[in-house]
C-alpha cells in the first residue's frame, strides 16, 4: 500500500515540474512576444518587407532566441560566383536580453557554397529597432566576430598581408532580389548593401580567437559554436546510369565511402559524355551505350572492387567485376572496362573470359575497345598511342600508317565530322578491310595486347551501337 502511495506521489510530482517547464516557457516566449511588439511601435525603420514570427518554432540556443520569420515577399540571394538561392528558411529573428533590455535583429543566413552551406558563411544581421547591419562569420561548427572570421578565411586563402601599422579593413557588399506577385504581375527589384568589420584585422592575427558578437545582442568570447540556423541544401544527385555493388568477390567489402561517391560521380559523368577535359565528344554515343549496357544488365549488378593491393593494372575486368587498385578513379580507365563488361555480357564473343592475358582473341577485344574510345574522342591518338614504334621499320612507315587510321577513322564513321553515319557503313568493304588491317597491326605492334586472333570475330559491341539511331541523337 506504501509502495502504491510513493507511486502515485511521483508520477504527480513529474507531472506537476512538467506543467511548469511548459508554463515557463510558454511565459518566456510570451514575454519575448510582448517584448518584441513594443519594439515594433518604437522602431525607426520604415520596411516594406512584412516580417512573420513563427514563434512556435523558435529555438534557444546560448542566451540567444532565435525565431524563423516569413515574409511577404520572396527574397533571394546571390553567392560570390552570383549563383541565385532563395532565403527560404534562412531568416530568422533573434532576440537576446541583457538586464531587462530586450534586443531584436533580422539575421540572415548567406552560406558561401548552397550546397554545402554548414562548411562557412555569414550571418547579417539587421538590428531592428535601428537598421543597423553587422554581420558574423561562421566556419563549420565555429562562429567568429566579422574580423577574425575574415582573418581565418583570408589565412584558408593564402592571401593575408601583414602590413605594420595600417589597418586592413574589409566591406561585402550584399545584393538581394526581392519579387511580388506572381506570372504577369511579379514585380522584382535588386537591392544593394555593404556591411564591414568593426575590427582592425592585423590585430592577433595568428590566433584563433573567440566567438562571435552576434548582432542580437552580442555575445561572450567563449560563445564560439555555431547556432543551429543554418539550412542545408543537398546537392541533386543524378543515380548511376547502371546497376553497381561495391564488392570485391562474393563478401562484400568495407566501402570506402569517397571512392564510391567517385565512382558513381565517373558513371554519370561517363553517360553524359564527359570525360576528364570536360568535354563533350560524343554525348548521345555514350548515353546509348549506358541505356544498352542497362538493358543488358538486368537486375544483375555490376560489381565495383577496391583491390587490397596497389599492384597489376589501374583498371580490371574479369567476372562481372570491375576492379581499381587505387581509389583513384580514371574516367577513361572506367569507360575502357565498362566496354569489357558489354563484350562479356552481350553473349557475342563465346569463351569471352578465356582471352585475357594474351591468348587468342585478346587483341580483338582490346582493339574494339579502343576504336570506340577513338570514336568518342574522335581522334586517332588512342590506338596510335598504343603502338610500339620500335617494331616498325621506319618512322616513315609508322607516319603512313598513322595518317590511314586517322583517315580511315573519320571517313568511316563521321559523315560530317560530328554524326556518325548509319549501320550500313560497318558491311562496307572499306570498313572491314580496315578494320582487319589495323586489327592485324595491333597484335603485333603494339605495346601490351599482342595475340593471336580470330580473322572471323566482328566487332559485335560496336555494331549493335551503332543500330540504334540514338547515336546521333534522334
Amino acid at each position: 500500500m506504501r509502495l502504491k502511495v510513493l507511486t502515485i506521489i511521483c508520477i504527480l510530482l513529474v507531472g506537476v515540474s512538467c506543467r511548469n517547464t511548459e508554463m515557463f516557457e510558454d511565459s518566456q516566449t510570451n514575454e519575448i512576444m510582448a517584448a518584441f511588439n513594443r519594439q515594433k511601435g518604437e522602431t525607426s525603420v520604415d520596411r516594406d518587407i512584412e516580417y512573420s514570427p513563427q514563434w512556435q518554432n523558435s529555438l534557444d540556443f546560448k542566451g540567444t532566441t532565435y525565431v524563423p520569420l516569413n515574409t511577404d515577399k520572396r527574397i533571394s540571394a546571390f553567392t560570390t560566383e552570383g549563383v541565385k538561392y532563395s532565403l527560404a528558411g534562412r531568416i530568422w529573428l533573434s532576440a537576446r536580453k541583457y538586464r531587462d533590455n530586450w534586443s531584436f535583429a533580422i539575421v540572415k543566413v548567406l552560406p558561401n557554397e548552397i550546397t554545402k552551406a554548414k562548411k562557412s558563411g555569414i550571418f547579417i544581421y539587421e538590428d531592428w529597432k535601428t537598421g543597423e547591419l553587422s554581420y558574423d562569420g561562421y566556419i563549420e561548427t565555429k562562429l567568429f566576430s566579422s574580423a577574425k572570421y575574415e582573418r581565418k578565411m583570408n589565412m584558408l586563402r593564402n592571401t593575408v598581408q601583414k602590413k605594420a601599422g595600417v589597418p586592413v579593413v574589409n566591406c561585402r557588399s550584399v545584393s538581394y532580389e526581392v519579387c511580388a506577385g506572381s506570372g504577369g504581375d511579379e514585380e522584382c527589384s535588386t537591392r544593394h548593401g555593404v556591411v564591414c568589420t568593426k575590427e582592425d584585422l592585423r590585430t592577433d592575427l595568428d590566433t584563433d580567437g573567440g566567438g562571435g558578437g552576434g548582432g542580437g545582442g552580442g555575445g561572450s568570447e567563449d560563445e564560439t559554436e555555431t547556432p543551429p540556423i543554418v539550412k542545408e541544401e543537398e546537392e541533386e544527385k543524378e543515380d548511376p546510369p547502371i546497376k553497381i555493388v561495391f564488392r570485391c568477390g562474393t563478401t562484400r567489402e568495407l566501402i570506402n565511402q569517397g571512392f564510391a561517391d567517385d565512382v558513381e560521380k565517373a558513371l554519370v559523368d561517363l553517360k553524359n559524355g564527359l570525360f576528364t577535359n570536360d568535354e563533350v565528344p560524343k554525348p548521345c554515343f555514350m548515353a546509348t551505350f549506358f541505356s544498352a549496357l542497362a538493358t543488358l544488365q538486368g537486375n544483375t549488378p555490376l560489381q565495383i572492387c577496391l583491390k587490397t593491393t596497389m599492384e597489376g593494372n589501374s583498371g580490371t575486368y574479369k567476372n562481372n567485376t570491375v576492379g581499381f587498385i587505387s581509389t583513384y578513379v580514371s574516367k577513361e580507365v572506367l569507360f575502357h572496362e565498362l566496354i569489357h563488361y558489354y563484350q562479356d555480357i552481350s553473349g557475342s564473343y563465346p569463351g569471352f573470359n578465356q582471352m585475357a592475358g594474351n591468348d587468342k582473341g585478346f587483341a580483338n577485344i582490346e582493339f574494339e575497345t579502343q576504336l570506340m574510345t577513338d570514336i568518342v574522342y574522335r581522334s586517332g591518338e588512342g590506338y596510335l598511342n598504343q603502338l610500339d614504334r620500335s617494331l616498325f621499320a621506319s618512322e616513315d612507315e609508322f607516319t603512313n600508317i598513322a595518317a590511314d587510321y586517322r583517315s580511315w577513322l573519320i571517313n568511316t564513321f563521321l559523315a560530317d565530322g560530328v554524326k556518325f553515319k548509319d549501320m550500313s557503313i560497318l558491311n562496307t568493304v572499306a570498313f572491314k578491310d580496315g578494320y582487319l588491317r589495323f586489327l592485324k597491326l595491333y597484335a603485333t605492334k603494339s605495346k601490351y595486347y599482342k595475340s593471336e586472333i580470330f580473322e572471323s570475330m566482328e566487332p559485335s559491341v560496336l555494331k549493335s551501337l551503332f543500330s540504334q539511331p540514338t547515336i546521333n541523337c534522334n
